[in-house]
């Protein structure tokens, strides 16, 4: 989730008069607030403009998703000075980037097994399904956006960027990050896309989750337009693979080299979902039905249909006092407890 959803609320917001908050605060339960700014003490006109329109998309996307079990969902919205506070149910577990930071700083350093990624990707693809059936664009697949509950499962947040498609299917909405986004973004010169850009960027999510890296390469533009290096630390950026995802095209000669280089699981049911979930042509990649098709998922699902816990057990990531709870953070640490379920 965005990184401004940075606290929750047990009770009404001590200023806050709204009776819709003052509804809520009778529930006594934990919200995360997430604050999307309107008006900047130097914005122009035109800015200020823009930043209603991005708001008032959010609070659309929201409410046209609705509740499903595996997003988190919009309770209220309300006015706070030049801010839009979203109220959303709190999950408590953090991202699923913590858990691969948790994994990666044990000794010796551990990441994801594939069982343990189909379990996120498994519920992740069920929130896409749902998405996309809307004629909704998700835009943002990263591990950030992908929080845990205490239960352990997984639930696709921020709408941030998120874009109803048009009535041909297409969005020209070019947010998100730059590491998981499709080539057709970067390389259409109005960045027309469709929902088939979250595909790609589950496959380049997939690739994230079982090696710790990002396949391709983060880029931004200067000053001047040009593309350069999204990360000025030098070690960062090297960590990623590298590619460049506007021309690299990821088929199996690739993958098979990821293996020997980066640990890719040597899979070919997997190898296969990478390969047509990274398609550089578009007509080639599959829709979201299309990928809950693929072997590797499919097949994952066909075992785990009886009652499969959560790869993780979830200690607290708050730390509540008596109105407050804040996120535990500190340079990139979370205070978070993971602990192996048994099978």
């Amino acid at each position: 989730m965005d990184k401004q959803v940075n606290e929750a609320k047990r009770t009404k917001p001590t200023n806050n008069t709204d009776p819709k908050v003052a509804e809520l605060a009778k529930k006594s339960e934990l919200y995360a607030l997430k604050k999307v700014t309107i008006k900047r003490n130097d914005a122009a006109k035109l800015e200020l403009v823009r930043n209603i329109a991005i708001a008032l998309r959010e609070v659309y996307i929201w409410r046209k998703i609705g509740a499903h079990k595996r997003i988190v969902p919009l309770h209220e919205v309300y006015a706070d000075g030049d801010d839009l506070l979203l109220v959303l149910s709190l999950a408590g577990g953090g991202e699923l980037f913590d858990v691969m930071n948790f994994l990666s700083s044990q000794n010796p350093p551990k990441k994801l097994t594939m069982d343990q990624a189909l379990f996120y990707l498994s519920e992740i693809v069920e929130a896409l399904k749902h998405i996309h059936g809307l004629g909704i664009i998700y835009h943002d697949l990263k591990p950030e956006n992908i929080l845990l509950g205490l239960d352990g499962h997984g639930y696709l947040s921020d709408m941030g960027v998120a874009d109803k498609a048009n009535t041909k299917g297409i969005s020209y909405v070019s947010g998100g990050t730059s590491e998981f986004m499709a080539p057709e973004i970067f390389n259409d010169a109005k960045h027309a896309h469709t929902k088939k850009a979250d595909i790609f960027s589950l496959g380049a999510l997939t690739i994230y989750m079982l090696t710790n890296r990002s396949i391709f390469r983060a880029t931004k533009k200067d000053s001047e337009g040009n593309e350069v290096d999204k990360y000025e630390d030098k070690a960062k950026q090297a960590d990623a693979i590298g590619h460049n995802i506007k021309t690299q095209v990821i088929n199996k000669e690739v993958l098979k080299t990821m293996v020997k280089t980066h640990g890719l699981p040597d899979d070919e049911d997997l190898h296969e979902f990478l390969e047509k979930c990274l398609q550089h042509d578009v007509n080639e990649r599959p829709t979201i039905e299309g990928v809950e098709n693929l072997a590797w998922l499919s097949n994952y699902r066909a075992r785990v249909t009886q009652g499969v816990k959560p790869p993780f057990r979830v200690s607290s990531l708050v730390k509540i006092n008596s109105t407050v709870v804040t996120r535990i953070a500190s340079k990139g640490k979370t205070g978070i407890k993971y602990t192996l379920n048994p099978a």
